[in-house]
């Protein structure tokens, strides 16, 4: 229990100081925790959630099927390695980024013609005249 108490903090420091991939230290842990068999390779296996994984691999899916397989894979690969030198700025993988259409400028409105009306004092319980205390009149 203290190796994967000691796992789990120096991943969880590793993360706080991002100079390392999250998904890398994530991943480096997961592997300590098979390596030094705190958790056997079942229990890893039961720990999986698959529906989330299979959530995730339907949205890259989706993604992949809306702007075509070869713009998916240059975009993701450009957000993981940069700029591949070798790819063709004329092929239709090398097509600009996915970027919004630049906004035209917003119309400058007419100065307001009339002042806002003044804003009312605000109400305060009337208190009594010497111990400040409030009067209640019950009616029956």
């Amino acid at each position: 229990m203290a190796v994967a108490i000691g796992i789990f903090a120096v991943a969880l420091a590793a993360i706080a100081t991002e100079r390392i991939d999250r998904t890398r230290i994530a991943m480096l842990g997961a592997l300590l925790m098979l390596l030094t068999q705190t958790v056997d390779q079942e229990q890893a296996i039961e720990a999986v959630d698959w529906g989330t994984l299979g959530l995730l691999a339907a949205t890259l899916l989706a993604a992949a099927l809306q702007v075509g397989v070869s713009r998916f894979v240059q975009v993701s690969t450009d957000e993981v390695y940069g700029e591949l030198p070798w790819v063709d700025p004329a092929s239709p993988a090398a097509a600009p980024p996915l970027t919004p259409p630049s906004m035209p400028p917003m119309p400058q409105l007419p100065p307001a013609t009339r002042s806002m009306p003044p804003v009312p004092p605000p109400v305060t319980p009337k208190t009594g005249p010497i111990d400040g205390s409030r009067r209640h009149s019950i009616t029956c």
